[in-house]
């Protein structure tokens, strides 16, 4: 067995990440894209290297683009705005942030999170 790819594996944790921060276990999106759970594990563990048209029906099927999976540690560039929605509690956050009428308060919010990003 020829040694597994790093990027396969990163990408498979990408999308174990993403199932997971949706709640889905491996059956779901297996039933999802048409394959086994098994071959979830495989593609999650990057044993087997996922293919553009296999990625584009996981991206579907957990509500992401598939750029988003590609990215790796090799990326220098800043996040993407959908991997930053995989923190936990980015979601939530967001949907109570986009709640707030005033943008005084929006503005308040903003500088506090700051602040506490410089703790």
């Amino acid at each position: 067995m020829a040694d597994i790819d790093p990027n396969d594996i990163e990408i498979g944790a990408r999308v174990r990440q993403r199932r997971e921060a949706l709640r889905l276990t491996q059956q779901t999106l297996a039933v999802a894209i048409g394959v086994t759970f098994q071959q979830v594990q495989k593609y999650e563990r990057g044993a087997n290297r996922i293919s553009a048209s296999r990625l584009i029906q996981i991206a579907q099927a957990l509500q992401d683009a598939p750029a988003s999976f590609l990215r790796t540690s090799d990326d220098t560039d800043e996040a993407l705005p959908t991997d930053l929605l995989h923190t936990p509690g980015a979601v939530q956050l967001l949907k109570a942030y986009c709640a707030i009428h005033s943008p005084r308060h929006r503005e308040g919010l903003l500088a506090m999170a700051k602040a506490l990003d410089a703790v």
